[in-house]
């Protein structure tokens, strides 16, 4: 179930990616303007802009890069999706060779303001066309493996609450 909507949730989201489009343009202007509190007038223009030219590369390379949420902060795991067809490759599940199949990539990131700062672990999984199905996968039977509850099963409530009314 999702977060239900309300003001103070909409304006904390609206003031963060307010801020990720504020905070370059802060970031800039900062650069720009340090030297000359810093340094003597005669080097303080050249390494301005300098430093501006360098923040603007860095925010140049920096925008393309997939972001997770405005209001996201500290380490996040994301696991991306997409079929492949082509040459063959071993599933992770299973070990067979297959030349169709999923492939998941999965990253663990430093975040701030929702851009990744730092890519603390990646790496890229294949599974074939049996694995890839939930609840698939060899030694599998009926879908065992994947623990699934629907949102108006009343079955694994009634489980819980037996449970607490044994204790």
């Amino acid at each position: 179930m999702s977060r239900p909507d309300d003001v103070l949730f909409r304006a904390r989201l609206g003031t963060f990616a307010l801020l990720r489009k504020v905070l370059p343009i802060v970031l800039l202007v900062f650069l720009l303007v340090w030297p000359m509190a810093v340094f003597n007038t005669a080097w303080a223009g050249v390494l301005g802009w300098a430093s501006f030219f360098i923040g603007l590369f860095v925010l140049w390379i920096a925008q393309d890069i997939p972001l997770y949420p405005a209001h996201t902060f500290g380490v996040e795991h994301r696991v991306d999706e997409d079929t492949f067809d082509g040459p063959r490759k071993h599933c992770a599940e299973c070990a067979t060779t297959c030349t169709q199949g999923l492939r998941r990539r999965y990253t663990r990131q430093v975040v701030c303001f929702g851009v990744p700062l730092h890519t603390l672990e990646w790496g890229i999984n294949d599974y074939c066309l049996e694995c890839a199905r939930p609840g698939g996968g060899p030694g599998v039977e009926d879908g065992s493996r994947v623990n699934r509850v629907q949102p108006n099963d009343r079955s694994a409530e009634s489980e819980l609450e037996r449970a607490f009314d044994r204790s």
